[in-house]
């Protein structure tokens, strides 16, 4: 059987932790706690499906992050992850849910190890994690500073397209369609980060060329791609979140 992402969150509720992403696609969910103003603890749990014996087994593992983001945009740069080992975890690092007393048991594996696996994760990584990401946060909070305030993102999405010049939006439409980038059913809040981009590069960044990388390897991608998931996420209130646009 699979677990249902309520179940997890539910588990979790009492150390505070909350629903952040879940996806029926992918089977990944995560459950996120604010622990400093630009730091959260996350629990992510992936549920799937193995074959064994010519049986289809529903499985299910775990591990924890430190992010600046609290959900599915905390892509490599902004979280560092940890395995999370259960007891009822084999070789692969995920247990086998047949019915409801192995779902019972591995949340009651999850939930007494996981708040201080992620408050240890947090201790551990969160100095360097903040300190690898001042810059992007600094240049993310400029950004922010200047969101059209107290308008729906469909309206912002608007007056930023008003703003922008067509080479600028030309830009910001260009990127919006990179697959490894943007995550699809967040559209609206990509164009918004995009186009705020495009249109205020000049005074954030202090010159030009964000959108000019070709390559994924290329340094302006990266730097690119890691402003895009931080804006999308503080721009959407990721699932189960209410934190102010600025601040």
């Amino acid at each position: 059987m699979t677990i249902p992402p309520g179940r997890i969150s539910d588990r979790l509720g009492s150390a505070e932790f909350r629903l952040s992403y879940f996806s029926d696609v992918s089977g990944f969910c995560m459950v996120a706690k604010r622990a400093a103003s630009s730091l959260f603890e996350c629990v992510g749990v992936t549920r799937g499906t193995r074959r064994e014996g010519g049986r289809l087994l529903d499985v299910v593992g775990a591990d924890v992050q430190c992010s600046v983001v609290p959900g599915r945009t905390a892509v490599k740069g902004l979280a560092v992850s940890d395995y999370l080992p259960l007891p009822s975890c084999d070789k692969t690092g995920m247990a086998v849910i047949a019915g409801q007393a192995d779902a019972a048991r591995w949340l009651g594996e999850l939930a007494a190890a996981a708040p201080a696996a992620a408050r240890a994760s947090r201790i551990a990584n969160g100095p360097a994690l903040l300190a690898s990401t001042a810059d992007l946060l600094a240049r993310c909070a400029a950004y922010l500073a200047r969101i059209p305030a107290g308008r729906e993102t469909t309206d912002q999405v608007s007056i930023l397209r008003d703003q922008a010049t067509e080479a600028q939006r030309f830009e910001a439409d260009t990127w919006c369609k990179q697959k490894v980038i943007i995550i699809p059913d967040g559209s609206i809040w990509y164009e918004a980060a995009a186009l705020l981009i495009a249109v205020h590069q000049d005074e954030v960044e202090g010159q030009r060329g964000l959108f000019d990388a070709k390559r994924a390897d290329d340094v302006r991608d990266r730097r690119l791609m890691l402003r895009l998931q931080y804006l999308a996420s503080r721009l959407a209130n990721e699932p189960g979140w209410e934190w102010p646009i600025v601040g």
